[in-house]
């Protein structure tokens, strides 16, 4: 729904041109992330993303309906109080009637003082019930809300917040120390071994789009995989062979069991779905 389908099929033909997939020495690590990167940049294009969330205050636990009655009160009365004494003004310029206008304001002021302490005195009220039932709640629930309360107050900011980013890298390098890339790998013989048909790649994509879940590890959601497949079912099937032929070839001899030959449709949205090969993207 609200999908622009050449839209969609340009952002995967920009990010071909852009990031070409056409390096076949790529391993599987660096194909599923050009297949994030695709899928990203054309989503960036395609789709609208979701409004940002609003900055408005969250709601208090004493706030209750009769609180927001009377602060409506409150707001009409204020509106009241403005118009009158925008009227007020105006006749002193050079109209009749002042005297029955400034009754009104002065009534108008009178009503929103009252609105004002009515509100005042229902906030305190709900506040002392409140606090009542808060501390009532420690004996039957020592760990519920109390607790929660206090830690929450007496939380403070991680200590990544006030690091530099120089002392930050320093001390993720330390017990996770960078190593240069191993050129020298042991090549061992191809095994023989079936690759995926674009039929097989239609009803895992089929499969998965039936379920209505939150995304994966990966961020990617089923809508958006469905999507993508739709526009490109070629991008689909080039990018499970390949991760598939570079995964054999790497674990040739151990061939573990969500890389056998097996035709398991449930395990092959799995090659791409797995922290290992495709990073965190959400849309």
């Amino acid at each position: 729904k609200g999908v622009d389908w050449g839209l969609l099929e340009v952002g995967l033909l920009i990010a071909e041109w852009l990031n070409p997939s056409a390096d076949r020495s790529r391993d599987a690590t660096h194909i599923a992330e050009l297949f994030e990167d695709h899928v990203k940049t054309a989503c960036d294009i395609a789709l609208q993303r979701k409004s940002a969330t609003s900055l408005a205050r969250k709601p208090v636990h004493l706030w209750n309906p009769e609180l927001t009655i009377l602060r409506r009160r409150c707001v009409s009365a204020k509106w009241s109080k403005t118009q009158m004494a925008t009227r007020l003004e105006r006749l002193r310029l050079g109209a009749a009637d002042l005297g029955i206008a400034q009754a009104s304001a002065k009534a108008a002021a009178a009503w929103l003082t009252s609105c004002k302490k009515a509100l005042q005195i229902a906030i305190a009220r709900s506040k002392k019930a409140c606090w009542d039932e808060l501390v009532q709640s420690v004996e039957s629930d020592p760990f519920g809300k109390p607790y929660k309360l206090v830690m929450r107050k007496l939380s403070s900011p991680p200590a990544t917040v006030r690091m530099e980013i120089d002392i930050l890298r320093a001390t993720v390098d330390a017990p996770f120390p960078a190593c240069p890339p191993n050129i020298h790998v042991l090549v061992l013989p191809l095994e023989p071994f079936d690759t995926y048909s674009a039929e097989e790649i239609v009803d895992v994509v089929r499969r998965s789009g039936n379920r209505r879940t939150d995304p994966a590890s990966d961020g990617l959601s089923n809508l958006i995989i469905g999507l993508v497949h739709k526009a490109n079912p070629a991008m689909f099937l080039d990018t499970f062979n390949r991760c598939l032929q570079k995964v054999w070839f790497r674990l040739a001899g151990r061939r573990p069991e969500w890389c056998c030959c097996e035709r398991d449709i449930d395990l092959k949205v799995s090659l791409l779905r797995t922290d290992y090969y495709v990073s965190s993207m959400t849309w």
